[in-house]
């Protein structure tokens, strides 16, 4: 296996940087990591430095590559070069340059209490082996590489021997790991209100991966022979035989997937990802889209130093396109529903199957997009809400959906359900116009509707990149295949396996309740879903979570008190305590219960993408209420693992009455309290 690359050339690299590039990364073994043109920290901002750090199993290789073609004279200080167009001009010594390169970085990692072995040198892949020893005679031996000293059989030997001292002292797991974090700054996430945390080398790849097609190399050829003696002779001038389709990138449409357990750092990755996107495209226009808006806030906090990065919600983004049109819109969230319920007299269908399920079916009906019934008719239903429906059925529910599009004042109050379907329309038909992203990274993208994901293509420039973070096993609100969505992802995914938000005690807990739905299990399995990796050995540890059964809501109210201020007591931090409830009228009900305690309080749903150090969930037999058929408590269990997941330290369940049936698979991970 080749070695791993962390980062890419610029867009206008030289050749002879690819040509090296290229070299490294089929020659140094795997256990070796090259980092490309990687940020380093500056008082400032992130800035570039050497071409690349080799990061070795004893040190860091310190590597810089001039793609000079022919020389004229050279001394200890300097080279007279001649350019591909037959120009002369000074360069100062390399060597010099890359040797104060490598003693800034052997600075930095002093300060990290990292004392290693560092080496550094210059490439000079187009010059012929006379002129590279006439080099080396001025700037030093071991200093100065050519493209011969790339070759399999020698290049561990020429790298190794870069290093001014040799303590053959092999870096230890520990060691390797401090050194990523200096090397690459991105390899740290600051989150608010936490340590820091530090990505794994799986993540690093992700956040680091190229973002442009790999193009063939051409292969060089062998320059003829020059007679540089340093200081005295003029060098043959070596032409440009390249072709000019081999002279740049072209960036072609790049999609990437990462799929991970709850907890697995999806959101991490996607976060350094638009960092490291940011810093290294500054002219690109990039966007963050996130399903609700707790995470949008966050990742805005998070994000605010990258000034071409706009984080957002897909509605609060398609509003914002409509009020640059012009437009003056109000979103009202329940509009469709209501609206269902109060034509029940008019519409004999909706007595038939419900005014909720009517309501939820016009929903996926808008959700995937049906422009002609005929489509809708031939569609299979899958998720929430599936009960078989005729054909004539169907008709009159689309006939519902299609009175409920022609009510009056449709543009100036509309319903988040139709909401996304209008401005599709909208932008298709050129009605709406709106500028265009040179990357779209979406978290919590299985909640995307296909609909959705029609709007980002459509912001997304020809070229665009597309970076997609999901977790199909918490798809809470909707479920749709990626092909379904119309995004190909086969061979297009990475996977993260390791849960590292939560102790193994609450995962092991939360996993309980969703490792044997039959209905999840099958739809994980079309997707192609790795399951975590739950190793009691390299998890962290801490309490199991407590079941408490309440006699009320009111004393469960004082038990949350309590609990929250003993937690406090202890030391933990408010902003890191989340109490959850299933439903949204009770949450004003907790906030006078809780006043001033300072906790965050929110409904279950809300809390998607979100992590805390405790999470108390309020009432949660509630959450099977409605839970009267398979699919429905397969939603009700993934909505309950999500929450679960959202603790990092501690989480306690709270219900009323007898335990419901699907809560019986935690027993045996929880601590028991009952009243």
């Amino acid at each position: 296996m080749p070695a791993q690359v962390y980062g890419e050339l610029r867009p206008d690299a030289t050749q002879g940087e690819k040509i090296v590039l290229k070299q490294l990364r089929d020659n140094l073994p795997k256990e070796y990591s090259i980092y490309v043109e990687c940020p380093l920290p500056s008082k400032h901002r992130i800035q570039r430095f050497p071409d690349f750090i080799v990061l070795t199993n004893y040190g860091v290789i310190v590597l810089e590559v001039k793609d000079w073609v022919a020389l004229r004279r050279a001394d200890r200080y300097h080279a007279e070069v001649i350019t591909r167009t037959g120009e002369t001009r000074q360069e100062k010594n390399p060597v010099v340059s890359v040797r104060d390169m490598a003693l800034a970085l052997e600075n930095l990692l002093k300060t990290q209490g990292q004392k290693i072995d560092w080496g550094y040198a210059v490439i000079l892949p187009n010059l012929p082996p006379t002129i590279l020893a006439n080099l080396r005679i001025a700037w030093g031996e071991t200093q100065v590489l050519g493209q011969d000293d790339l070759r399999p059989n020698i290049v561990l030997k020429r790298l190794s021997a870069t290093r001014p001292s040799w303590s053959n002292h092999t870096l230890s797991r520990e060691q390797l790991r401090a050194i990523r974090q200096i090397i690459n700054p991105l390899v740290e996430f600051e989150h608010p209100q936490r340590p820091a945390i530090v990505l794994d080398e799986v993540q690093e790849r992700i956040v680091l991966e190229p973002t442009r097609s790999e193009q063939e190399i051409p292969k060089v050829e062998k320059p003829v022979a020059q007679q540089l003696t340093i200081g005295v002779s003029e060098a043959e001038l070596v032409k440009d035989e390249l072709p000019k389709e081999a002279q740049h990138l072209v960036q072609s449409l790049h999609v990437r997937l990462v799929r991970g357990a709850a907890g697995s750092g999806k959101t991490i990755v996607l976060t350094q990802r638009a960092r490291y996107l940011a810093a290294q495209y500054p002219e690109w226009n990039i966007l963050v889209l996130t399903y609700n808006r707790p995470l949008s806030e966050q990742l805005q906090q998070i994000l605010s130093t990258s000034s071409n990065v706009k984080v957002s919600t897909l509605h609060a983004l398609c509003l914002s396109i409509w009020e640059q049109n012009g437009h003056k819109i109000t979103l009202m969230e329940n509009t469709l529903s209501e609206w269902v319920k109060g034509q029940q007299t008019r519409y004999p269908i909706i007595r038939k199957v419900g005014a909720s399920f009517l309501a939820e079916e016009i929903k996926w009906i808008k959700d995937v997009g049906f422009e002609e019934q005929s489509a809708y008719l031939l569609a299979i239903r899958r998720g929430l809400g599936k009960q078989r429906l005729s054909a004539a059925e169907k008709s009159a529910i689309y006939e519902v959906m299609e009175a409920f599009d022609r009510r009056k004042d449709a543009l100036r109050e509309m319903d988040w359900a139709e909401f996304p379907t209008l401005t599709w329309k909208a932008l298709k038909e050129g009605k709406l116009q709106t500028n265009l992203f040179d990357a779209i990274l979406i978290d919590e993208a299985q909640d995307f509707a296909p609909q959705w994901i029609q709007i980002v293509k459509a912001l997304l420039k020809p070229n665009g990149l597309l970076f997609l973070a999901d977790d199909p096993s918490q798809s809470i609100f909707r479920f749709f295949s990626w092909r379904e969505k119309g995004v190909e992802v086969v061979g297009r995914t990475r996977h993260l396996k390791v849960p590292y938000r939560n102790t193994y005690e609450i995962y092991r807990a939360a996993s309980s309740l969703i490792e044997n739905d039959p209905l999840l299990k099958e739809q994980l399995r079309e997707e192609e879903f790795l399951p975590a990796e739950i190793d009691p050995h390299s998890m962290r540890h801490g309490p199991k979570p407590i079941l408490a059964q309440q006699a009320s809501f009111e004393q469960e109210c004082r038990y949350l008190h309590d609990q929250v201020r003993y937690l406090i007591q202890k030391g933990f931090k408010t902003a890191q305590i989340l109490i959850l409830h299933p439903r949204r009228n009770k949450i004003e009900d907790l906030t006078k219960a809780l006043r001033g305690t300072g906790v965050t309080i929110e409904t279950l749903l809300r809390a998607k993408g979100l992590e805390f150090d405790v999470v108390f969930i309020s009432q949660a037999h509630l959450i099977f209420e409605n839970a009267t058929d398979s699919e429905r408590t397969s939603h009700a269990l993934r909505q309950l693992f999500m929450a679960m997941t959202r603790a990092r330290q501690q989480l306690t369940l709270c219900y009323q009455g007898a335990l419901p049936r699907p809560l019986q698979a935690l027993e045996e991970h929880v601590e028991w309290v009952r009243n």
